[in-house]
Order: structure tokens, then C-alpha cells, then sequence
């Protein structure tokens, strides 16, 4: 349903029918329609084959990615979702992530259906993805492990610290599939402040009755010029230390941004009995604090951590290389209002500084003169 929504958006159906002719291992064909569903006309689309293909595991699947010519946007994110798919599976069953026989995750229309988000993502230039609250329905299913609770214990893997909303439909309404590209692409949160674009919708192939099987996919812009402010929900973890080396909490510190953390900072401090110690604060998202839990306690000697959450304010903010005279730099513009602040990203002049041996300070101050010209 989310390529039939990119489809009613107004992306041409030879354009992702192109697209993902250069990553299927097999023929096929896209049978789109234009449907009315509960009084709402959508598309609806079904990809159709001449034979079956299986996939033996996720390196075959890896490997038709990176075979084909679909770009690397696409290549990568689709690889990132069906690693995930792959890593649910695997603690589901109890197995190696390469011993995963992923079934019907690994159909040819489930490799389409992915790809063919990040095309739609691709073909609109979409920076962020938002979700709400989302439904599921209950009951049971058919899968190649018999019969199987709704939701499916995957989509249930992948909804972990989400906010769902369970209705009267007794049928899969939400597949792992589904919810593996939204968790993985978007941000749940209530539809944000923006100026509406476009508004597309899909029909599903069951009729719920009153419920209508409709997915509806709004494409917004963000105004640059008004209030470009953002605000978030973090996780705050603190805990202070004072029979940790610096080695140790130095390595602590990069473990922790590997696991998930946003920012991390070291206050000194002085504890009980005049002891020297350190506050150490943590800030993550919500979906890594079971990363974060699971590195404090192994490379900390803390017993224990105070957790809270807090409401974050951000200036809206792009990243962007451009060419300047040095060479390519990248940049971070945040808007406030109709001003814009540009910061040359430290990385990139180090680089440059280092191949044209130059003071990184003087290439700094020369990189902010030429921008603002």
C-alpha cells in the first residue's frame, strides 16, 4: 500500500516500475488500479510473476542489492530494513541472523515493496518520515510455522516502546514488513507543524466493513522563513562515578555514542567522604534505551542510573556540501525566522586544512568569508 500511495502522490508507474526492473532477480509486472474504498478513490497495486524465486538468506539478499544499478539511497536502506527484518527473526527463532530463512520476508514482492519505498522516497526527496499512533488488528493468521497470533510476533519486536492503538479487525492489518520500514525511516510522533503539498491514498484488497483499508500518505514542507523550531522527547540518564580510571570512562564515552547516544558530557564533581568523581549524563532516544541500559552496566562500575525524560527545542537545520575555492566542504544551515546560520563542518576542514597544510583556524575564518558572499 505505501508504493500505491507514492503512485497516487504522482510518481509515474514507469518510473518505479524502471526502478525496480534493475533489482528484481526476476520478471514481473505491476497491475496498478484506481479503486473507490469506502467512498475514497485510491490505487491499489499488486506486483504479478511468472515463477517463484527463494532467497536462501540475507548475504543472497545483500547481494542482489548491491548488484543492482538503483543507487546507492536505495541500495543502502533497503539493506538497512531487511538487516532488521533479519535480526527480529533471529532473536524470534533463536538462531545466527545468517541462518534466518526469512519465508515470506524474503518473496520477491517483499524485496519490491521495500526497494520501491525508498524509490518513492527517493523520487520525492523526502528528508523525514512521521507516523502516529498505530492500529492493529487481532486474531490469527496462516504463516509457514503454523497458525499465528495477530499482531505477528515481529511487527509486535519492531512496536516495542511505540504507542499502538489495538481495533476490532480480525485480520493482520499491519505486517512486519510494514512496520520495519516505518520504524526504521520515520519518527513517531503527532502529523507535524508544515505546509501541505500533496495528499495521496491506497486501498488494501479486503473490505473491513465500516473500517476503511485505506493507508493515506501527506507530503509536507517545512516553512524556512516562520518558525522552523523542532522539539523532541529524549531520555536523560545520569550517574556519577569515582573509582573509574579515565582510560575506562574514555572508552565508555565511545562505546556509549556507538550504542545510540545523542550527546554524552563529564562533570567533575565531588562526592561523599570529599572523594573527586564524575556526573556522567547520557541523551538518547527512546528506541536505544535498551543499548544504552546494556552499555552503562557493562563498561560502568555504576550500580544504578536515575532515568528521565525531557522535552528537547531545536532550530531546524539541513546539511549540504558545496564547492568553494578550497575544495568540497560540508555545511550545517539552522533557520530561525528568516535568519539562516551557516557552520562549515569541522570533519570536512580538517581534511582540507591538512591536504593544503594551512592553520584549520585561518581555513575556518576563509570558508565563512567566501559562504557569505
Amino acid at each position: 500500500m505505501l508504493l500505491s500511495c507514492f503512485i497516487s502522490l504522482g510518481m509515474p508507474e514507469n518510473y518505479l516500475y524502471n526502478k525496480l526492473k534493475n533489482i528484481s532477480p526476476i520478471d514481473f509486472k505491476m497491475d496498478v488500479k484506481t479503486v473507490v474504498s469506502n467512498g475514497v478513490s485510491a490505487k491499489r497495486m499488486k506486483f504479478k510473476f511468472k515463477r517463484e524465486y527463494t532467497f536462501r538468506n540475507l548475504t543472497d539478499i545483500k547481494q542482489i542489492f548491491l548488484n543492482s544499478q538503483c543507487g546507492d539511497y536505495i541500495k543502502q536502506n533497503s539493506i538497512k530494513v531487511f538487516e532488521k527484518l533479519a535480526l527480529v527473526e533471529s532473536k524470534i527463532h533463536g538462531i545466527d541472523i545468517e541462518k534466518v530463512h526469512f519465508h515470506e520476508l524474503g518473496a520477491v514482492d517483499t524485496l519490491l515493496d521495500i526497494a520501491g519505498f525508498f524509490v518513492g522516497m527517493d523520487y520525492f526527496k523526502i528528508d523525514k518520515v512521521f507516523y502516529g499512533t498505530i492500529h492493529i488488528g487481532k486474531g490469527f493468521f496462516n504463516s509457514t510455522h503454523g497458525i499465528m497470533p495477530v499482531p505477528a510476533y515481529a511487527t509486535l519486536e519492531f512496536l516495542k516502546d511505540k504507542k499502538v492503538k489495538g481495533i476490532s479487525i480480525e485480520f493482520e492489518n499491519i505486517t512486519p514488513t510494514a512496520v520495519a520500514l516505518m520504524t526504521t525511516a520515520g519518527e513517531q510522533q503527532d502529523f507535524p507543524e508544515m505546509k501541505v503539498i500533496n495528499v495521496g491514498y491506497s486501498s488494501g484488497f479486503i473490505n473491513f466493513g465500516k473500517y476503511p483499508n485505506l493507508l493515506r500518505m501527506t507530503i509536507g514542507e517545512k516553512d524556512k522563513t516562520v518558525d522552523n523550531l523542532l522539539n523532541d522527547i529524549i531520555c536523560i540518564a545520569e550517574f556519577q562515578v569515582d573509582d573509574m580510571s579515565s582510560e575506562l570512562i574514555g572508552y565508555f564515552y565511545e562505546k556509549a555514542f556507538e550504542n545510540g547516544a545523542i550527546d554524552l558530557y563529564i562533570t567533575p564533581i565531588f562526592m561523599k567522604k570529599n572523594r573527586p568523581g564524575n556526573l556522567i549524563t547520557i541523551l538518547f532516544k527512546e528506541e536505544d534505551m535498551e543499548k544504552i541500559i546494556d552499555i552503562i552496566f557493562k563498561e560502568t562500575s555504576t550500580l544504578g542510573f536515575r532515568l528521565r525524560k525531557e522535552r528537547r527545542i531545536l532550530l531546524s537545520r539541513d546539511e549540504k556540501t558545496i564547492n568553494t575555492k578550497y575544495g568540497k566542504i560540508k555545511i550545517k544551515e539552522s533557520y530561525f525566522g528568516d535568519k539562516i546560520y551557516i557552520k562549515p563542518d569541522f570533519e570536512s576542514l580538517k581534511i582540507i586544512a591538512k591536504k593544503l597544510n594551512l592553520p584549520l583556524k585561518e581555513l575556518y575564518e576563509m570558508v565563512i568569508k567566501e559562504i557569505k558572499k
